[in-house]
């Protein structure tokens, strides 16, 4: 597992991005009971949450305020590059935890992040002519 904690300002739109890719040699995806690779049961996934940073780090219950990525049974065997885009503004205000996990206990499966990117882009403040019209709204 790895993980890190981003503190999502309070104002603004925060998008984020993460490049995955995989390859998993087992010829199987099982998503077990949990992050653990010697629970006494199958457990072959890759996943990448947003979670509550007071959750234990392998919590796949509460604590996942958001599921970004996680392969499942019938998934291909491999997947490219492949770039996907998530939202944090609703977090706005707040510290969340970005967790990348995977666990193989079948064949040998290898799970790659590159380039996590989050941007923050400004809260649109008015113009001063939007100013005046605002002003002008509320005299009436």
């Amino acid at each position: 597992m790895l993980f890190q904690n981003i503190d999502i300002p309070a104002q603004g739109t925060t998008e984020c991005s993460v490049i995955v890719y995989y390859e998993n040699r087992a010829g199987v995806f099982i998503n077990g009971p949990s992050l653990s690779f010697d629970g006494g049961f199958s457990n072959q996934q890759a996943r990448i949450d947003i979670m509550d940073p007071n959750s234990p780090i392998s919590d796949i219950g509460a604590g996942v305020l958001q599921n970004l990525f996680q392969t499942n049974p019938g998934d291909p065997f491999s997947l490219g590059y492949t770039t996907i885009d998530f939202d944090l503004t609703d977090c706005a205000g707040t510290t969340v935890r970005f967790r990348v996990a995977e666990v193989d206990n079948q064949d040998n499966f290898q799970f790659s992040i590159d380039d996590v990117t989050c941007a923050v882009a400004a809260a649109q403040v008015p113009t001063l002519s939007e100013w005046g019209l605002i002003a002008m709204a509320s005299i009436l």
